[in-house]
């Protein structure tokens, strides 16, 4: 794998500028503050008559896109894993419920972020700690 580059660097920026938009980041506040108990909690926020559809599709999809980056290594993978945490944890929220989106008709929901957990091994670090540091929250 290639080292990561002035480029890396560029488009980190990039993303960067771009979260902190007004909209998306009404769309992200919304997305880390959602506290889905239940696949049918994830389904209700997906229904475009939910009146927070936008924002979630909003946040979901910007950190997929910057997942495929990873995947595609157009960001280098560690750069996104150091970087991006926040892409983490969205995807540690919603994980419990990937597989039974996609057999409810969602067939692509998290694909990119689950792509590039499986092909980078420090994306996958990322995610494990992330994981452990939402379950120390939950014990609390």
């Amino acid at each position: 794998m290639r080292a990561p580059d002035r480029s890396d660097v560029d488009l980190i920026l990039r993303l960067y500028e771009l979260r902190r938009e007004a909209e998306m980041r009404k769309a992200r506040g919304f997305v880390m503050n959602l506290q889905p108990k239940s696949v049918e909690d994830v389904v209700a926020v997906m229904d475009w008559a939910h009146p927070e559809n936008a924002h979630f599709r909003q946040a979901t999809s910007y950190w997929e896109m910057v997942a495929d980056f990873a995947v595609r290594e157009l960001l280098h993978p560690e750069m996104f894993a150091t970087h991006c945490g926040e892409a983490f944890f969205v995807h540690a929220k919603l994980e419990p419920f990937v597989a039974d989106l996609r057999g409810r008709g969602y067939p692509r929901f998290q694909v990119n972020m689950g792509a590039a957990v499986a092909k980078h091994p420090v994306v996958a670090e990322r995610l494990a700690a992330v994981r452990q540091i939402l379950a120390a929250r939950a014990k609390r």
